[in-house]
């Protein structure tokens, strides 16, 4: 059984996606590199709609990958065309963001 938190899972490919570490995110978003680490593995709850905000920002995310991160930890979208979009639907395109075959 995967441990992860969806959440972790996405920020993690976007990271990964962007040939970033923890750590390079950490600073870029505020925070330390254990925060990152624990948001990843799932040990750690889930964020506060300020902190995605600012780990997108680290992550210079498109909106519609803001969007991914807001919807799998449960916010609503920010942008109209996702306003249907629910965690399991994230959950099925995740295969594709990791393998980075998402634009």
């Amino acid at each position: 059984m995967e441990s992860r938190s969806l959440f972790g899972r996405v920020l993690r490919a976007l990271r990964c996606r962007r040939k970033l570490s923890q750590t390079e995110l950490a600073g870029r978003a505020g925070a330390n590199q254990r925060y990152i680490s624990e948001l990843e593995t799932g040990f750690k709850r889930g964020p506060t709609e300020q902190m995605i905000f600012r780990l997108a920002i680290g992550l210079q995310a498109s909106l519609w990958e803001a969007d991914l991160l807001r919807i799998a930890q449960g916010f609503k979208p920010l942008t109209s065309d996702w306003q249907e979009m629910t965690a399991a639907e994230v959950l099925r395109l995740l295969p594709d963001l990791e393998k980075g075959n998402l634009e």
